[in-house]
């Protein structure tokens, strides 16, 4: 397939096969995302723990730092 741009027009060109082109023209950016939807469906939602708690050690420049924030987990019982 080979697209062609111009000022005005869009020209598309196909060796073979068929092709499926959806326009979607919502004059705001949510609107075109809840045609796109309509479209192919919505999204999963998430479960809960799939978002996760994430710590990482190499988030703290020093040792300090780390035991400050170990310090503060037991603190609050995080």
């Amino acid at each position: 397939m080979q697209a062609t741009l111009t000022a005005n027009t869009v020209s598309f060109e196909a060796i073979g096969g068929i092709i499926d082109m959806y326009i979607m023209d919502g004059p705001t950016p949510s609107t075109v995302v809840s045609q796109y939807h309509s479209l192919i469906g919505t999204p999963p939602v998430l479960p809960y723990w799939a978002f996760g708690w994430h710590q990482s050690r190499y988030g703290y420049k020093t040792l300090q730092e780390s035991k400050t924030t170990l310090y503060r987990y037991n603190k609050y019982s995080l």
